[in-house]
């Protein structure tokens, strides 16, 4: 279903199979080559994308060959998995699981590098920061752990959020974190000392804030809560400029993302088992995708293709693939 002046038009490439429990977060690599997918079953599928080509300026990928068959398939946590996040070479996975682990993956070479250990409970969250050198993650035990990738050791940990931390994400450069919590609140971090630099929250949104992420050029940050409202806020100034309804979500933490397009726009599930596509600027939504059977928890957008990728929960188990033809 679409509105009649939409500019938009997502519609189904393929459906994506091989995970046997729920699809907990789906992510595109970096350079646009490979989709990852984690799950319940405590599994990460990596499938590799269409061919290269090159023009006078730019290398893309041609995805109506894309085949979706998984080419990798990670085993080594003992309980369900969270959340992924890849390196920004692409060349790294890294997991966060139930069984209190964290775990970098070479994808390249098709294995396990290390076990991080430290958190006292689910790990839910997790993110590379833009030089691919620190890990941070977020868990139920209440805090955010700082990770050295090349050693797998426990830079540092602080108290982020209670009872639990719901997401973490750095911006653009690398210098700054944001976490969210059940706690309601949404947190600027100084990562490197564990410093709260900034709270944000207001009386008049009180839900718990379930998600939260960096826009791309890091001046606002996207929050998600329970009152089925995703918000942008401009941080520095401690204010919401744009409110996206429309979705339900009142139960589960579930990924948006920014969409890079001719017009900008905000992707999301929901629990009624669409895809939500709303205008940045506008707030209106413009297509709404009869994706899954089952909650979509998780969406990410392609970093140079106008491609969706969604995942949902364990009585669906699938991943679908969307594709904007008026991207083209």
């Amino acid at each position: 279903m679409s509105c009649s002046t939409s500019p938009i038009n997502y519609r189904l490439l393929y459906t994506l199979e091989g995970h046997k429990k729920a699809v907990s977060s789906v992510k595109f690599s970096p350079n646009g080559l490979y989709l990852a997918s984690s799950s319940a079953d405590k599994t990460i599928c990596v499938r590799k994308g269409g061919t290269q080509r090159k023009t006078a300026k730019i290398v893309y990928q041609v995805w109506d060959v894309f085949s979706g068959k998984v080419i990798t398939v990670f085993q080594g946590h003992r309980q369900g998995i969270s959340d992924i996040s890849w390196s920004p070479d692409s060349r790294c996975l890294v997991s966060a699981s139930d069984d209190k682990w964290v775990i970098l993956w070479d994808v390249r070479g098709n294995t396990r590098s290390r076990i991080l250990k430290g958190h006292g409970n689910y790990v839910f969250c997790v993110d590379f920061n833009p030089a691919g050198n620190v890990i941070a993650s977020g868990s139920y035990d209440s805090s955010i752990r700082i990770w050295d990738s090349g050693s797998g050791k426990s830079i540092h940990s602080f108290i982020a959020h209670t009872p639990a931390v719901t997401a973490a994400h750095f911006n653009k450069d690398g210098s700054r974190l944001v976490s969210s919590g059940y706690d309601g609140l949404c947190k600027i971090w100084d990562w490197r000392v564990g410093g709260c630099e900034k709270i944000l929250r207001s009386e008049e949104y009180p839900a718990a804030t379930s998600f939260v992420k960096f826009s791309p050029n890091g001046k606002y940050v996207l929050t998600a809560s329970f009152d089925s409202k995703l918000r942008l806020w401009d941080y520095e100034r401690n204010s919401v400029v744009k409110t996206f309804s429309g979705h339900v979500n009142s139960r589960y933490c579930i990924f948006s993302t920014f969409v890079a397009s001719r017009r900008p726009l905000i992707a999301c599930g929901s629990e009624n088992n669409f895809v939500y596509i709303w205008d940045l600027q506008t707030e209106e939504i413009l297509q709404q995708l009869e994706a899954h059977v089952d909650v979509v928890l998780s969406v990410s957008s392609h970093p140079c293709e106008p491609l969706l990728a969604s995942g949902a929960l364990e009585k669906d188990k699938t991943i679908k693939l969307w594709r904007n033809d008026q991207s083209i």
